[in-house]
C-alpha cells in the first residue's frame, strides 16, 4: 500500500517541477494548485467524507471517500497523477497518450501499455469504461458535452479539467 503523502508534500513536488520545466510558480497558475489540492485529497488514505469539488466547467462533482480506480481520459491530468504518485490507482486511460504526452511517457509509468484506453479526448467507449469499474473518470474540459453526459449517466463522477483553458489552444489537438 502506498504511504500517503501530506498534501503541502505534493504542493511542493508539484511546484517544484513546474517551476522547473516552466520557469513559472504555480501562484500564477491557480488550476494547477487546484488540481494539486484536489489530488491530495483524493489519493492519500487518510478517511474523509465523501467531498464535492468543482471542475473547469463550474459543475459540482462529488466525489467518493477514498478513490482506487481512476479512469484519465486527458493527458495533462495522466501527467500529474503519474508525478503524484497515483499511477497504481488508474486503471484506464486515453487511447492516444503516446501522441499526447511521447512514447517515452512509459519512463514513468511502465504498465500504461497494458491499460485498458476505453476512450480519448473527445469520445468514450461506454461499455469498455463500465467495465473498468472506476469511482471517477478525469476528461478534458473541451470534451464533449454528450460524452460526459453519458458518463454521468451511467452514475460515474466526471472531472472535466485541463491545464490549458483557452478555445483557441484545444483547437490543436
Amino acid at each position: 500500500m502506498r504511504s500517503p503523502m501530506r498534501p503541502a508534500s505534493l504542493y511542493n513536488l508539484i511546484h517544484n517541477e513546474f517551476s522547473r520545466h516552466s520557469g513559472h510558480t504555480m501562484s500564477k497558475h491557480p488550476l494547477l494548485l487546484g488540481l494539486t489540492l484536489l489530488s491530495a485529497s483524493l489519493f492519500t488514505g487518510q478517511a474523509f467524507a465523501d467531498r464535492t469539488v468543482t471542475d473547469q466547467l463550474g459543475r459540482q462533482v462529488t466525489l467518493p471517500d477514498h478513490v482506487t480506480r481512476v479512469v484519465v481520459l486527458q493527458h495533462q491530468t495522466l501527467n500529474l497523477l503519474v508525478q503524484l504518485h497515483a499511477a497504481e490507482d488508474i486503471v484506464g486511460v486515453l487511447s492516444s497518450w503516446k501522441k499526447q504526452l511521447g512514447p517515452q511517457f512509459a519512463r514513468f509509468m511502465p504498465e500504461i501499455g497494458q491499460l485498458a484506453t476505453p476512450g480519448d479526448l473527445t469520445q468514450v467507449n461506454i461499455e469498455s469504461l463500465l467495465a473498468l469499474r472506476p469511482q471517477v473518470v478525469f476528461v478534458a474540459n473541451y470534451a464533449p458535452p454528450a460524452m460526459i453526459a453519458q458518463i454521468q449517466q451511467a452514475g460515474i463522477p466526471v472531472v472535466a479539467i485541463s491545464l490549458r483553458h483557452d478555445a483557441a489552444g484545444e483547437k490543436i489537438k
